[in-house]
């Protein structure tokens, strides 16, 4: 049933004999993993949406392997081995060990050449353990549609303690719903971090193994004229700072480098929102609040103070929804041709309304309440006027 899949029974929800009725069959009807739910927006458009269920409802190895990876201990415990190694181990082996990881993240530069992806990491049912803890659904509205013969820049927000909906991108199980739709799409897309996630022990491995690459503008750009997709969180850590239990904010107004990225590659641009994203992790807003926000900008590192369920370091499993918009078609500018700003501001626009739209068109069939709002804020912290509604 539709409910063993987690799904609500709202009024924007329709029902499963609907469906059926309803919607054309697609690469996902047949899967006996994936249930398949036809949701109406505010305006009366319908979109699909997804949930698997590969793992038991109920798993304790499930869960333990989610805490290994997205708790907030993910950022100590690779140095916290590093020193056991240190502490436990003979110098004849401790020493050699730790010198060649040293080399190995210093001399590699993985990150900036995107070829450290693991297949068999990506595809294995530990990346459908996190889809699955979360509950996370996928909701895509019909007429979208992503040719696996262009390219695409994809937008993720909010940031969140973690980009958690990301893992609909990175997690290439074959009973991942968005591989199946958009086959040759996915799985060619390269998702981007800041340069710092790349030298923390551990984090570095799980990015590094689900494909992530460097957010600097050179990677992005290589990996481009590779004719691959990248995906990049645009509010990056200053949103991830501007995070708050119970509200909607996403780093959006001056934040314009994707949108001349994609002009200058000629790539379309698509908004995607992972809704209850950031309420996986309670925030304390305020708590050294000045000295974050002096952190952030002067050294882009953002330091939240988070919690998790019952107080520990684990994440809440809140049922999560990555939603994905209309791509922007972008014109493609020639090289040493300038960047017309006004045609940058106009896509840029488009994206914001894009995404405003996705957000208020399906947050009653994601879960949220109805007068939930979307702050699209500036990086310094100043609410954009118009950024609260449609």
């Amino acid at each position: 049933s539709a409910e063993s899949f987690g799904f609500s029974t709202t009024s924007s929800v329709i029902s499963r004999e609907e469906v059926y009725k309803m919607a054309e069959p697609d690469a996902c009807t047949d899967d006996p993993f994936i249930n398949r739910m036809l949701v109406r927006s505010i305006d009366g458009a319908t979109a699909k949406m997804y949930r698997t269920r590969v793992w038991p409802k109920a798993s304790s190895l499930r869960d333990i392997m989610v805490y290994a990876n997205v708790s907030i201990l993910v950022f100590v415990q690779g140095f916290a081995v590093l020193m056991m190694i240190g502490y436990y181990l003979p110098g004849m082996i401790s020493i050699p060990l730790l010198l060649a990881y040293l080399g190995y993240v210093l001399l590699t530069q993985a990150h900036f050449n995107g070829t450290a992806g693991w297949e068999a990491f990506q595809k294995s049912s530990g990346g459908m353990a996190l889809l699955e803890y979360f509950s996370m659904a996928l909701l895509v509205e019909d007429g979208v549609d992503l040719s696996p013969d262009r390219q695409y820049l994809f937008g993720l927000h909010p940031h969140g303690a973690h980009m958690l909906g990301s893992a609909m991108i990175s997690v290439q199980h074959e009973h991942n719903p968005i591989h199946k739709l958009f086959p040759g799409v996915f799985d060619k897309t390269k998702p981007a971090a800041a340069t710092i996630m790349f030298y923390i022990p551990w984090v570095r491995e799980l990015l590094l193994w689900s494909g992530w690459i460097d957010v600097s503008k050179k990677v992005l750009t290589k990996v481009l004229k590779d004719g691959k997709n990248v995906a990049i969180v645009v509010g990056g850590e200053a949103e991830a700072l501007a995070t708050e239990n119970g509200k909607d904010k996403v780093i959006l107004a001056g934040r314009k480098g994707f949108v001349r990225l994609a002009m200058q590659n000629g790539v379309d641009i698509v908004p995607t929102y992972t809704f209850f994203n950031q309420e996986a992790f309670m925030f304390h807003h305020s708590l050294l609040a000045g000295p974050r926000r002096w952190l952030q900008r002067n050294f882009k590192i953002a330091v939240p103070f988070v919690w998790g369920w019952l107080g520990t370091p684990f994440p809440k499993p809140v049922p999560m929804v990555f939603a994905v918009g209309q791509p922007i078609v972008v014109p493609k500018v020639e090289p040493g041709q300038p960047l017309d700003e006004s045609m940058v501001d106009e896509i840029h626009n488009k994206y914001m309304d894009g995404l405003l739209r996705l957000f208020y068109s399906y947050k009653s069939a994601a879960g949220y309440h109805t007068d939930r709002v979307l702050e699209v804020v500036h990086p310094r912290g100043t609410l954009v006027p118009g950024g609260c509604g449609l």
